[in-house]
């Protein structure tokens, strides 16, 4: 989408809602939507101009400014719905509909489409009481009662069709996300148990365990099969679910051939897991931390088993990932199959580095090394995520017994485990360091990561990058706060495909005062680094944790909205 320095909410807008569109043009809503996110003032700008259009004589122009209005309460934020649930706004929407101002100058098809947005904010933001006070206005006006009954009942059907349609595209996203998360994290535990499976010397107990995860994951390929034939080819989401099958299906076939010992695709049936050295390095898909803590070490000297294929070639196969592409959660994984795998000697060590992998995704921290937390304590975190171990610090990294190799695969002084052709070089962040005074700002215009109650950030891009490293973008962002309120503990993560490393230098402070009109606003500053080698699309992930007033704000989301990659380094 090409995005023009210098765009006005207003060039935005008329061109979104232009009269000789032949369709909704959502690259531009959108872009006028991030631009009110972009502006101090750009919700009650908005609002202003949108009422022009929705009145407008046009009834093609009038529906195009209603589309946007409907855009912007769902991207916008809590700013924008403030500002439409007051009466000034809402009187104008009302005029549309009632034969006192405008409503019999106004086609069936606008106001039609004005009484099910109202009805449907009735239902997405209970919270704004003036919404549903002027849908009950309308009603008690009977404005929405027609001569025929049956038109009526028809009105109501659509209206209820439509929340309805709502919901159900909610449910099947939240579904989707749930299912995927699952997904990852039984592949991840079966993978890992499979490393460590001896024919000759697991009990009963260890091979109940892993065939309880392999079930699982059978029943998840189907699940996931069933979501891939129901999604459209043009959705974007297609692709994570074509990979979590292929995982699912790599999982379950090296389950078959190392513990039921069938061919697969031609190949021996002699097959056994072997253990021995093998070059260690990094395999999560994202890296997320903080910023790099020095106390973080990790040892280099012990050895990973990994699972190996004693076919006639003697391919090795290679040792799935261990985070996904999102910020994982534990809430796949049934508290009982843990609770019985920790049961398990064999298993303990390797469940104990498989919690410190999630967690570590789910908080930003690699799965550090910590030598005064014991193992128990660890897995009780798993267990109860929400004790105050972990909610306290989120920055606090799993222990695990001295030594146990299972913890050198995220230390980053190793060779890099062998992958896919199309995997890109991955380049160390660990030595670059740039500090504040040396940087010189851009011409690019910010962006806004974040616009919400008061707190705002913003993605400032350097117009050099670090000596030597052209690949390597510098950003500063910047936390401000024009909350009447204080802001503390403010905590932000970030993520990255596998093929870049994000850095995040330790900012400049954790606390923002309350704001005061008189001065400019308070705010924190912290530097950013992303190395992309091989100049691919950037998608980063963020999560910001932070307390304002006596509320604790946990929030994520995305960002592509990055310079060509071609210009790194002499924005």
């Amino acid at each position: 989408m090409a995005y023009q320095e210098g765009d006005s909410l207003e060039s935005w807008l008329n061109k979104a809602t232009h009269p000789t569109n032949r369709q909704e043009d959502w690259e531009y809503i959108i872009g006028f939507c991030d631009q009110i996110n972009k502006e101090l003032e750009g919700p009650q700008i908005a609002v202003k101009l949108l009422i022009h259009k929705i009145h407008s004589p046009q009834e093609w122009e009038a529906s195009q400014g209603l589309t946007v209005l409907e855009a912007c309460m769902k991207n916008c934020g809590r700013r924008f719905h403030n500002e439409v649930g007051k009466y000034r706004f809402l009187n104008e929407l009302i005029k549309l509909v009632s034969p006192k101002y405008m409503g019999d100058n106004v086609s069936e098809k606008v106001k039609a489409k004005t009484i099910e947005m109202l009805y449907s904010w009735t239902v997405a933001f209970p919270g704004e009481a003036k919404i549903s006070e002027a849908y009950d206005t309308l009603r008690r006006q009977e404005l929405l009662r027609s001569k025929n009954p049956e038109d009526l009942q028809e009105a109501n059907r659509l209206i209820k069709s439509m929340v309805k349609e709502d919901d159900a595209r909610v449910q099947k996203v939240t579904k989707r996300v749930h299912t995927l998360e699952e997904v990852s994290i039984n592949v991840k535990l079966l993978a890992e148990m499979l490393s460590h499976y001896d024919q000759e010397h697991s009990n009963d107990s260890d091979r109940e365990i892993i065939k309880e995860l392999y079930e699982r994951c059978d029943k998840l390929r189907r699940a996931t099969f069933k979501m891939a034939t129901e999604t459209e080819d043009n959705d974007m989401n297609l692709g994570e679910i074509l990979q979590a099958s292929d995982d699912l299906s790599r999982v379950i076939n090296s389950y078959r051939k190392i513990v039921e010992g069938q061919r697969v695709n031609g190949e021996t049936e002699d097959i056994r897991p072997t253990t021995g050295n093998r070059p260690e390095g990094t395999s999560s898909k994202h890296h997320l931390h903080p910023h790099n803590p020095p106390g973080c070490t990790h040892d280099s000297h012990g050895n990973s088993p990994r699972l190996a294929a004693t076919s006639g070639g003697g391919k090795a196969l290679a040792v799935l990932s261990l985070l996904d592409d999102e910020l994982l959660s534990l809430g796949g994984v049934s508290v009982l199959l843990l609770t019985r795998c920790l049961l398990s000697p064999r298993f303990r060590k390797s469940l104990l580095y498989l919690a410190g992998q999630i967690l570590g995704a789910s908080f930003g921290m690699p799965a550090a090394v910590s030598g005064q937390a014991s193992n128990s304590s660890a897995m009780a975190q798993v267990l109860h995520p929400g004790s105050p171990a972990v909610s306290q610090s989120k920055a606090q990294s799993l222990g695990s017994a001295p030594g146990s190799p299972l913890f050198h695969s995220m230390s980053p002084g190793h060779p890099p485990l062998p992958a896919s052709p199309s995997r890109g070089p991955e380049v160390s962040l660990a030595s670059v360091h740039v500090p504040l005074e040396a940087i010189r700002p851009s011409k690019v215009l910010p962006l806004t990561a974040y616009d919400k109650d008061g707190m705002r950030v913003l993605l400032n891009f350097a117009a050099d990058g670090p000596p030597g490293r052209p690949d390597v973008l510098v950003m500063v962002v910047s936390m401000l706060n024009t909350a009447p309120v204080a802001v503390q503990n403010m905590v932000l993560q970030a993520a990255v495909p596998k093929s870049m490393k994000v850095k995040l230098q330790p900012p400049s402070g954790t606390e923002l005062a309350a704001f005061n009109p008189i001065f400019p606003p308070a705010s924190i500053t912290q530097i950013m680094l992303l190395a992309n080698p091989a100049k691919e699309k950037v998608r980063l992930r963020y999560k910001l944790g932070f307390t304002l007033g006596e509320h604790q704000c946990n929030e994520a989301g995305e960002i592509d909205q990055f310079p060509p990659t071609e210009t790194w380094g002499h924005l």
